[in-house]
């Protein structure tokens, strides 16, 4: 998963993502990094948070979201400019205007640090890139590993803890985007089975 690997502490009942070795690669002050796209889409880094609910454009958001869930890949340009502008690629210039929009991604993701934006979205051989992972990830890892134990114990803790980190449907802001959908449906079919196998 993205270009650094990031072990996995649990803190405070949730799982958090320990940068060390980012931070240090980058010269940025050691902290945590906590990407939250279940019930709500919110970023902290340290004391700083942003999040869905903060007076930005919806296409920013929709092009942060997409990068984080495609975390695993390298994107090219024309598949985000047909994301973001679905049927209008041909008319005016689309890869300045995406341009635009990844500088209004990253002033975004500035608010949690200096040069946080240039430091988690990449750009490679033309394409773009996500450095790391996020809550869903972990959720569904922790429902994983609870199907797999064969200690009772050992698997009612797994699907406690994912059961914690569900916090509500993947991206109900971005509900209606086509890419969205089956993913949400996913996560809330997985959180709906998980439950049964809870009680």
């Amino acid at each position: 998963h993205g270009i650094f690997n990031f072990p996995l502490f649990a803190a405070g009942g949730n799982f958090i993502y320990w940068m060390k070795d980012f931070m240090e690669v980058w010269g940025m002050e050691t902290s945590t990094l906590q990407v939250r796209m279940l019930g709500q889409f919110a970023m902290r880094l340290g004391e700083r948070r942003i999040g869905d609910g903060d007076n930005r454009s919806r296409k920013a958001w929709l092009l942060l979201a997409y990068m984080i869930y495609c975390r695993s890949r390298s994107i090219t340009q024309e598949e985000l400019i047909d994301l973001l502008w679905p049927g209008d690629a041909g008319s005016g210039k689309p890869a300045n205007a995406l341009k635009t929009m990844f500088h209004r991604v990253r002033g975004m993701l500035d608010g949690l640090g200096d040069s946080v934006g240039r430091k988690l979205i990449i750009r490679q051989h033309g394409n773009y890139a996500w450095t790391l992972r996020f809550d869903a990830d972990d959720f569904e890892a922790l429902c994983q590993k609870g199907a797999a134990a064969k200690d009772d114990g050992e698997r009612l803790e797994s699907y406690l803890k994912a059961l914690d980190l569900y916090k509500g449907d993947f991206l109900p802001k971005l509900s209606s985007e086509t890419w969205v959908i089956p993913v949400n449906a996913f996560f809330h079919n997985l959180y709906v089975q998980t439950v049964r196998k809870t009680i």
